[in-house]
């Protein structure tokens, strides 16, 4: 039962990071065709929100932690994938390529808030999953005495 619940949990955060994903996409066409940079803001947090929300139930509802850490690193790497955006934001802003500095500066700022929130939470799941890890390796290494004996 437990194991079709958990099931359940990641095919919803599938299903939310595809919807979720798809809509950033449309909106980004969409602020494309009209030149608005506060569509496009929009439309580029909820193309990098996506995968956070499939990554999310996964991670909360994973028994086995060397899978659970695997995710954590592609989560980890979400928010760098967004600090390298907002980098190219700005590099481009600063050398004149694009003039979109309330753009820039509101996406960086969510960024900033984002990974002010979201990077703790990763870390107090990192350290659940290795306390896991090790609680199993234990009591693996307990099995093995105990079947040697």
């Amino acid at each position: 039962m437990d194991q079709l619940r958990s099931s359940r949990w990641q095919v919803a955060g599938f299903v939310a990071a595809g919807t979720t994903m798809a809509g950033g996409a449309a909106l980004a066409f969409v602020a494309w065709r009209q030149g608005s940079h506060s569509m496009a803001l929009v439309a580029v947090v909820l193309l990098l929100v996506g995968p956070a929300l499939a990554v999310a139930p996964l991670v909360s509802r994973l028994t086995n932690a060397d899978l659970a850490l695997r995710f954590i690193r592609l989560a980890r790497a979400n928010v760098l994938v967004a600090a390298s955006y907002a980098f190219v934001l700005w590099t481009c802003q600063l050398s004149g390529l694009i003039d979109a500095a309330a753009f820039t500066w509101t996406y960086t700022a969510l960024c900033a808030l984002a990974a002010c929130a979201y990077l703790p939470w990763l870390t107090r799941q990192e350290s659940r999953a290795h306390a896991e890890r090790q609680l199993r390796r234990q009591r693996l290494a307990e099995l093995k005495i105990a079947r040697d004996w």
